[in-house]
């Protein structure tokens, strides 16, 4: 079974470390086999809506994608099989941090150039 510690912590009223709610947990005879943290996204990965799909004119496997965004629309090559008109992305803004570390640039990508990247 998996346990948000956050949950735990709001339900409990108090501050308390994941090692002492891994200690009261073990305690009271539950065994914890692992703790996952989580890091939280980037401000600049935000949901977009695909307002046009094309072919890449250069590539087989890749698409440009235009992406509606509040405010503002961007053009973004991508390789997924399934991205088509009025899907909601996850859209990486170029600036943003993934939570691998790795930071998104604008990039030229057989000719054209992509603003960002769709998360899957």
């Amino acid at each position: 079974m998996k346990l948000s510690t956050t949950w735990l912590k709001k339900s409990l009223r108090r501050t308390i470390s994941e090692d002492e709610i891994v200690t009261a947990l073990e305690a009271a005879g539950i065994e914890v086999e692992q703790i996952i943290s989580t890091l939280p996204l980037d401000p600049m990965i935000v949901v977009g809506l695909v307002k046009k799909c094309v072919q890449h004119p250069n590539a087989d496997r890749l698409h440009i994608a235009e992406i509606e965004l509040p405010g503002q629309s961007l053009t973004i090559v991508c390789g997924a099989t399934n991205v088509r008109t009025g899907l909601k992305v996850a859209v990486a803004q170029v600036g943003s941090t993934l939570p691998s570390g790795d930071v998104i640039t604008q990039a030229k990508l057989r000719g054209e150039i992509s603003d960002g990247m769709l998360c899957s």
